[in-house]
């Protein structure tokens, strides 16, 4: 009976970690899921190069957040070298090609702060963890 009052606090401070890093890992996987569903929506059907703005809301809705907290990224290379024009064009002699990336994140607030290791995962001053999500893909 001592043995076991003298572990069971360790126990159960091991049960609410795990607890709370599956809940942190579920919202994880929520955003990964929702940037890739994004992402084959980008990669379905032939689409006006500049016509990707709409992936933003897209993966907002997908992921359950603000529009705020998705950005979208675009890029030309050319001969492997980034440009910053996405509707631009490389000379003959280079291979062109470009890129999307749907980037989200979600502010996850532990349920445990009072467990030491989740106070020390915090990034944010009011105890939250930022989970960010992104997912790429080659669209021409």
């Amino acid at each position: 009976m001592l043995e076991f009052g003298l572990f069971f606090p360790f126990l159960a401070l091991m049960l609410l970690g795990t607890i709370d890093l599956a809940r942190g890992l579920a919202v994880k996987f929520g955003l990964e899921q929702a940037t890739h569903r994004t992402i084959e929506l980008a990669s379905l059907g032939n689409r006006p190069l500049a016509d990707y703005s709409f992936l933003r809301s897209e993966a907002a809705t997908a992921a359950g957040v603000p529009v705020a907290q998705v950005t979208l990224d675009q890029w030309l290379e050319c001969d492997n070298t980034r440009q910053t024009n996405f509707n631009g064009t490389c000379t003959a002699s280079q291979q062109s090609a470009r890129y999307i990336t749907i980037t989200v994140y979600k502010d996850h607030t532990p349920t445990f702060t009072w467990i030491p290791i989740m106070g020390r995962l915090a990034t944010a001053a009011n105890g939250t963890i930022r989970i960010t999500a992104d997912s790429g893909v080659r669209v021409q």
